[in-house]
């Protein structure tokens, strides 16, 4: 055996170079928006909610990135709570975002993240309500004399 067979492959050496099947994150098609992924979590929730309006195929991934900076900003975060969190973002994309928002309004004020809960609630405030619609009266049917 040679000493040069004993040396660990370096980092440019043809056996550490990856092959077609090695594994490479895809591209993204479009960045984040900056206040998303820096700033205070009141403002990164704040786009996200925007686009849940405006841009809904950009809100998923947006809120993905906000709740892992969620989860930095809560060191003690387990996972039943993180979870919680997680759906209630979810599901402000589904057919009860109201319900969602106030559930994580009231785990980020359990944990103290007061602003957030704010933009949380002050989002609900200003939402549009949907109308009720009652089914229509079906017209008197004739009596029989």
């Amino acid at each position: 055996m040679t000493v040069s067979s004993l040396t660990p492959p370096t980092p440019l050496s043809p056996e550490r170079r990856p092959g077609p099947c090695a594994w490479s994150p895809p591209p993204r098609a479009e960045r984040l928006p900056s206040a998303v992924v820096h700033g205070c979590l009141d403002d990164g929730l704040s786009v996200c909610l925007g686009l849940l309006a405006h841009d809904p195929e950009r809100f998923a991934p947006a809120a993905v990135a906000w709740h892992a900076r969620l989860c930095t900003w809560l060191p003690g975060i387990d996972f039943g709570e993180s979870r919680a969190a997680f759906c209630a973002l979810e599901a402000l994309a589904g057919p009860d975002p109201a319900a969602a928002a106030r559930a994580l309004s009231a785990i980020c004020e359990r944990d103290g993240l007061d602003e957030v809960a704010t933009t949380l609630n002050t989002w609900l405030e200003r939402r549009p309500r949907a109308i009720a619609v009652l089914p229509a009266r079906p017209p008197d049917s004739p009596t029989a004399a």
